[in-house]
Protein backbone atom coordinates (compact mmCIF):
# COMPACT_ATOMS: atom_id res chain seq x y z
CA UNK A 1 0.00 0.00 0.00
CA UNK A 2 1.48 3.05 -1.11
CA UNK A 3 -1.74 5.54 -0.92
CA UNK A 4 -5.17 5.25 -0.21
CA UNK A 5 -8.17 7.02 1.92
CA UNK A 6 -6.23 7.85 5.10
CA UNK A 7 -9.06 5.56 6.67
CA UNK A 8 -7.50 2.85 5.35
CA UNK A 9 -4.37 3.33 5.50
CA UNK A 10 -4.32 3.56 9.40
CA UNK A 11 -6.40 0.21 9.78
CA UNK A 12 -3.56 -1.14 7.74
CA UNK A 13 -0.83 0.34 9.78
CA UNK A 14 -2.79 -0.80 13.14
CA UNK A 15 -3.39 -4.37 11.85
CA UNK A 16 -0.20 -5.14 9.97
CA UNK A 17 1.94 -3.24 11.93
CA UNK A 18 0.23 -2.29 15.75
CA UNK A 19 1.39 0.95 14.71
CA UNK A 20 -0.41 3.91 16.19
CA UNK A 21 -0.08 7.62 15.76
CA UNK A 22 2.87 8.89 18.12
CA UNK A 23 3.08 12.45 16.50
CA UNK A 24 1.99 14.76 13.81
CA UNK A 25 2.39 18.16 12.46
CA UNK A 26 1.43 20.08 9.60
CA UNK A 27 3.77 20.44 6.28
CA UNK A 28 1.57 23.26 4.73
CA UNK A 29 -1.97 24.48 4.40
CA UNK A 30 -2.47 22.02 2.10
CA UNK A 31 -0.86 18.44 4.25
CA UNK A 32 -0.59 17.10 7.61
CA UNK A 33 2.51 14.21 8.22
CA UNK A 34 1.71 11.81 10.45
CA UNK A 35 3.64 9.57 12.41
CA UNK A 36 2.97 5.92 13.61
CA UNK A 37 5.08 4.01 15.67
CA UNK A 38 4.51 0.31 17.47
CA UNK A 39 5.96 -0.92 20.57
CA UNK A 40 8.33 -3.09 18.64
CA UNK A 41 10.05 -0.27 16.92
CA UNK A 42 8.55 -0.39 13.41
CA UNK A 43 7.34 3.38 12.32
CA UNK A 44 5.55 4.83 9.44
CA UNK A 45 6.04 8.20 7.87
CA UNK A 46 2.30 9.24 6.17
CA UNK A 47 1.33 12.67 4.86
CA UNK A 48 -2.14 13.15 4.34
CA UNK A 49 -3.69 15.91 1.50
CA UNK A 50 -6.84 17.60 2.35
CA UNK A 51 -8.54 15.54 0.20
CA UNK A 52 -7.87 12.72 2.52
CA UNK A 53 -5.54 10.96 0.70
CA UNK A 54 -2.71 9.52 2.53
CA UNK A 55 0.70 8.37 1.37
CA UNK A 56 3.49 6.25 3.36
CA UNK A 57 6.76 8.25 2.41
CA UNK A 58 8.98 6.69 4.48
CA UNK A 59 8.68 3.63 7.27
CA UNK A 60 11.45 1.76 9.36
CA UNK A 61 12.86 -0.16 12.55
CA UNK A 62 14.56 0.69 15.84
CA UNK A 63 11.76 3.54 16.78
CA UNK A 64 12.64 5.18 20.13
CA UNK A 65 10.59 7.66 21.66
CA UNK A 66 12.77 10.17 23.73
CA UNK A 67 11.13 11.56 27.28
CA UNK A 68 12.65 14.57 27.75
CA UNK A 69 14.00 15.35 31.06
CA UNK A 70 13.46 18.37 33.04
CA UNK A 71 15.98 20.76 34.51
CA UNK A 72 17.84 19.77 37.83
CA UNK A 73 16.15 21.15 40.96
Amino acid sequence: MNCAERAQVIEFLAKQYSEKQAAFGMVNQQAVMELYAADNGTWTLVITDVSGRSCVILAGKSWETIIPVGPKA
